[in-house]
């Protein structure tokens, strides 16, 4: 089961059960990606991240054990630069009970069927974001335009600032709440029919 829906992350159990020949649970600890291995439902009812296996592409591994689900991620990051900035996890070692009462079910199928509808609409020349709403069963709120800004970072602040008014194009962005998918979304794309850019959570 992936620990997350949302970039490799949600592939790597795949292809490991595959080569294992083993089932793969249908399901997730956020319907998302998230940034910190403590941000999932798992951990959040109470299932320890610990004991935590990594294991780079050179074979190199490390087992984290902490006390707490915050400490696991702080070590395991630290872990993970040390080996060469990537790897891979196994953690939140449950039962199926548990899994059944914490995980979040449908998560894989979703994304498998998202991505079907997005592929056959575009085949068909048809517009993508109806299409994603029409599979999410979602409801579009409200549509309009936004300008581009270009974020600036220092060491102490971040702060945003326009870009040059040539490189300032208007988007087309719409909020859409979807109860199959279990979170608000605003979805910004280009002025051309049928071109999406990447959605952003709200």
């Amino acid at each position: 089961m992936p620990v997350e829906i949302g970039g490799l992350n949600s592939t790597i159990p795949l292809v490991a059960a595959g080569r294992l020949g083993l089932p793969v649970v249908d399901a997730d600890g956020m319907a998302r990606a998230f940034p910190e291995v403590q941000m999932v439902s798992f951990g959040i009812a109470g299932v320890p991240a610990a004991p935590m296996v990594l294991v780079n592409e050179h074979g190199d591994y490390a087992l984290v054990q902490a006390d707490d689900n915050n400490r696991v991620e702080r070590v395991a990051r630290s872990v993970c630069e040390a080996m060469g900035g990537v790897v891979h996890a196994a953690s939140y070692i449950m039962s199926g009970q548990q899994a059944r009462a914490h995980a979040i079910h449908g998560t894989l199928s979703m994304a498998i069927g998202l991505g079907a509808a997005v592929r056959t609409a575009r085949n068909a020349g048809r517009n993508l974001l109806a299409s994603i709403l029409g599979y999410l069963d979602g409801t579009g709120i409200y549509d309009g335009s936004a300008q581009i800004f270009a974020a600036r970072s220092s060491i102490s602040t971040v702060r945003s600032a326009p870009v040059s008014t040539s490189a300032r194009p208007k988007l087309k962005t719409m909020a859409a709440a979807s109860p199959r998918s279990g979170f608000a979304t605003r979805t910004c794309w280009c002025g051309r029919a049928n071109e999406c850019l990447p959605s952003c959570r709200i």
